[in-house]
């Protein structure tokens, strides 16, 4: 419980205090932006609470960031779905397990979540790489290096 608490006031501090209108994360499935998604979640959660317990100083800062001087979350759900978006970002090299994991996760914590496919963005980042230095990279399954691999997870 102590793990999200912290986080989660944290993030709520920078978000009130930056003027932005919420978060975008990209959601993979995995076990990190998971739990990332998750600490957001128990931001509304907590945001909600103090609300209920009528902290007019929570619903004041609430609404600046919604952009809406009458909204009341009553729900940490609703509440995500107005502050938080997901995406997962597919390419060919997903898995439907992967997707199935982040869409089940973002309807569970209400999040507004978007299903895109980078393929075409990957390739031209690749092709990039591959006109500067003169190879393709691969995954290590194919050839590549550890070091290759890694990059290619994370482009």
């Amino acid at each position: 419980e102590e793990i999200s608490l912290g986080p989660a006031c944290w993030l709520w501090d920078y978000l009130r205090r930056s003027g932005q209108a919420g978060f975008l994360l990209p959601l993979s499935g995995g076990v990190d932006s998971s739990s990332t998604a998750c600490i957001i979640y128990c931001m509304c959660v907590l945001l909600c609470q103090a609300v209920r317990k009528e902290n007019s100083q929570v619903l004041e800062d609430v609404r600046r960031v919604v952009g809406d001087e009458s909204y009341t979350p009553q729900h940490p759900e609703e509440l995500c779905g107005r502050i938080f978006t997901t995406c997962y970002m597919a390419s060919e090299n997903s898995s439907e397990g992967t997707c199935s994991r982040a869409r089940e996760l973002a309807s569970q914590i209400g999040s507004t979540h978007l299903n895109i496919n980078i393929d075409l963005a990957v390739k031209g980042i690749l092709g990039i790489f591959s006109a500067v230095t003169g190879r393709w990279p691969q995954f290590a399954a194919k050839g590549g290096s550890t070091r290759e691999n890694l990059a290619l997870q994370n482009v």
